[in-house]
């Protein structure tokens, strides 16, 4: 985990690894360890992503910070020894159609067929926009970002949904849309690459509550 609000409502810069070490009946034991870092630190940031790559590597974008300014960088974090939790943070440059800074957006890693990695980004907002509904694919190999032409029905913008990647899909569910509704639509964003075109299907189930800020999982019972 790292940054975020804390119990004094000020935006925290710590990196805490949580471990799971046990069960007690239905609840899992958790352990809290801060960790240590060292290189180019992103600073102290709210609402930014962090998401992990196969290996010892994680990749943050976005955010804002004490000052509410956002931002759209990029930040690699390295384990540099599995015993210990001890961390390095890098700050690559980036080259190609460079999204706008966001925060409260979502993001998820993909391995294409070729094996190489990219991330992907959907929504958020910033101090212009109220919700975006734009898509970015980030290749992880020579770290260029493609904007990517979404096809099908109009994936509503929104902020504060959640998303996962299942199945070669990227399925986002709720957030508030540009009118700070909470919404209950779940989308299915087909990830097969055709020159960063996206194919998109809406399926909205009238069921689901409108929610925004929570936890999204695929469980495989």
């Amino acid at each position: 985990m790292f940054g975020g609000y804390g119990s004094t409502h000020r935006i925290g810069d710590s990196l805490v690894k949580v471990s799971m070490i046990g069960n007690q009946g239905p609840q899992v034991i958790c352990e809290f360890e801060e960790c240590q870092t060292t290189g180019n630190k992103p600073g102290k940031l709210a609402y930014c992503s962090l998401v992990q790559l196969e290996g010892s590597e994680s990749v943050l974008f976005g955010g804002y910070d004490e000052s509410c300014i956002e931002n759209n960088d990029i930040y690699i974090l390295k384990n540099l020894d599995a015993e210990s939790p001890k961390y390095q943070w890098l700050k690559p440059m980036t080259s190609g159609s460079i999204p706008q800074a966001r925060w409260r957006h979502s993001a998820e890693i993909i391995k294409h067929e070729s094996g190489n990695p990219s991330m992907i980004l959907f929504g958020g907002r910033n101090n212009d926009h109220f919700a975006l509904g734009d898509c970015y694919k980030l290749s992880l190999t020579n770290l260029q970002w493609h904007k990517c032409n979404m096809l099908g029905d109009v994936v509503q913008a929104s902020h504060s949904h959640s998303s996962v990647v299942w199945n070669n899909s990227m399925l986002i569910y709720g957030g508030l849309n540009s009118e700070d509704f909470a919404i209950n639509s779940l989308y299915q964003i087909s990830l097969e690459d055709k020159v960063n075109a996206f194919n998109d299907q809406c399926v909205l189930y009238e069921w689901m509550i409108e929610t925004f800020k929570f936890i999204f999982q695929i469980v495989h019972l």
